[in-house]
């Protein structure tokens, strides 16, 4: 890797060789294969302070690492990396135009987004995200592959929230949802992250988890139908399924 200079927190790199990630990516999916679900392309580069990749470099790096991903293994899933925010306005993004101009090269399978925040501001970041996707023509899938909120102040506010972005993400289409992480990674309250975890550090379940696994025994092997919206009140959500043998309707 070649180091493009810098602090700490100000530095990024690239391969010093042309064609290296190429090679790596291919190598990468020839060995695994379709056994990965998908083979995400780096991570949150919109992010102001976690990457300094010029729109250019990153823009390479996707057309570069699809390649390679697709030469290993045609029915490789590649995707983006999980963007931030739904588009280059939001100040926390220091290189305009990013996502945007990744998303132009088509080297691409699904389109991930990162939302970590109450289910309100979720919402309102997806309505964002969809309105940027159709003024560029994107109609490649997208998947809600970073969802969480933090347990560290109030576990029942996880629970609630859990239940309603899966729901939310599955109606309007994401491939697959991931809330991140199943095992928080400590017990500080200041660390938010630390509370992103369904499950304690020391693996007891929190409130969240058992919304999840209510939410999944509910659910499995059902399929969404549509949305029933309603005045003033929030929207009904149908999905329709087969339970001891007999078909059913489940209204979320």
């Amino acid at each position: 890797l070649e180091d493009r200079g810098g602090t700490t927190h100000d530095q990024r790199y690239v391969p010093c060789k042309p064609g290296l990630f190429r090679e790596f990516c291919r190598q990468l999916a020839e060995r695994y294969g379709t056994r990965m679900d998908y083979y995400e392309i780096g991570n949150e580069w919109d992010l102001l302070g976690t990457n300094r990749l010029t729109v250019a470099e990153a823009c390479a790096a996707q057309r570069e690492g699809y390649e390679g991903f697709k030469a290993g293994n045609p029915d490789a899933r590649v995707i983006t990396c999980g963007w931030t925010v739904p588009s280059s306005d939001h100040p926390m993004v220091k290189q305009k135009g990013m996502q945007e101009e990744v998303l132009k090269t088509g080297c691409f399978d699904v389109h991930p987004v990162h939302l970590h925040c109450p289910f309100y501001r979720y919402k309102e970041y997806l309505d964002d995200f969809f309105a940027m996707r159709r003024r560029l023509g994107v109609t490649k899938p997208w998947f809600a592959n970073e969802t969480a909120l933090t347990s560290a102040y109030d576990e029942t506010a996880v629970a609630d929230c859990i239940w309603q972005k899966i729901v939310y993400s599955w109606a309007k289409g994401s491939t697959d949802y991931v809330w991140y992480n199943l095992i928080a990674n400590g017990c500080n309250p200041k660390d938010s992250e630390g509370g992103y975890g369904l499950m304690s550090h020391d693996f007891h379940p929190r409130y969240g988890y058992a919304a999840f696994a209510a939410l999944a025994a509910t659910l499995k092997g059902f399929d969404f139908v549509r949305e029933i919206a309603g005045k003033d009140v929030p929207p009904v959500y149908v999905f329709r399924g087969e339970r001891g043998g007999e078909r059913q309707v489940v209204l979320v």
